[in-house]
């Protein structure tokens, strides 16, 4: 049997029932910026080994628009101080969830000024990267 390629589970019939559910729970709009007319996507906020795209819980899922998901992702893990300035200054296109994260498991105090930037679902992982002390 052949063992299928990420982007070919992406378009398993499961995965894409469960981006409809997170793209519904988001109301069809970005996450990090808002915007609603920019293709929208699923993105995976941690990875877990074994499990399929599909299989994750939905507050390990979030809805950005392209250009968000790209920044997520050519990002990485390389900002943290500098995020907090880029949020300070209101540059919405750069505050993806995941660098969020990132920067308060650098930097403890960091979660009550952030805090202000997530919804519910964000609080919820945020949540779980803290060991529910959020």
């Amino acid at each position: 049997m052949k063992t299928l390629t990420y982007s070919e589970k992406l378009k398993n019939p499961l995965w894409q029932k469960k981006r409809l559910l997170i793209f519904e729970r988001d109301n069809w709009a970005c996450q990090s910026c808002g915007e609603k007319t920019i293709n929208l996507q699923v993105h995976h906020l941690k990875y877990f080994a074994g499990l399929e795209p599909w299989e994750y819980q939905d507050h390990f899922l979030i809805t950005y628009c392209e250009v968000c998901h790209q920044t997520e992702h050519l990002i990485g893990k390389e900002i943290r101080e500098s995020l907090l300035e880029i949020i300070n200054a209101d540059r919405i296109y750069i505050k993806p969830l995941a660098q969020l994260c990132n920067l308060i498991e650098g930097f403890d105090g960091f979660y009550p000024l952030l805090k202000n930037f997530l919804n519910d679902c964000q609080i919820e992982f945020l949540k779980t990267k803290r060991g529910n002390a959020a």
